[in-house]
């Protein structure tokens, strides 16, 4: 069996709507601009109820905030974009 590999979305935007009640257009907008753009991912996080976009590029990125705003009429405000980054150990802690 094949394992298919794991989206890795390199950079993140947070998306908030400017009123409550863009919050459903907003909902609805990302929900069309996710079937459009596979490679385009969309999470909510739990705790703080925030939305974010997780893409390829800071570009894919400002295309779909810029296509949320002008082709679905949702006023947003993005956050800056934030890059994921993995932290590693390279060698072992001592006591003081």
């Amino acid at each position: 069996m094949r394992r298919t590999p794991e989206k890795v979305f390199p950079i993140s935007m947070k998306v908030e709507p400017k009123s409550k009640s863009d919050l459903t257009r907003l909902a609805s907008a990302l929900q069309l601009l996710r079937d459009k753009d596979p490679t385009l991912s969309i999470t909510t996080d739990s705790e703080s109820g925030e939305i974010w976009l997780h893409g390829q590029g800071e570009l894919q990125l400002d295309i779909a905030i810029d296509t949320l705003i002008n082709q679905y009429s949702v006023a947003v405000t993005p956050g800056a974009p934030e890059i994921a980054y993995l932290e590693q150990l390279c060698s072992g802690a001592s006591a003081i």
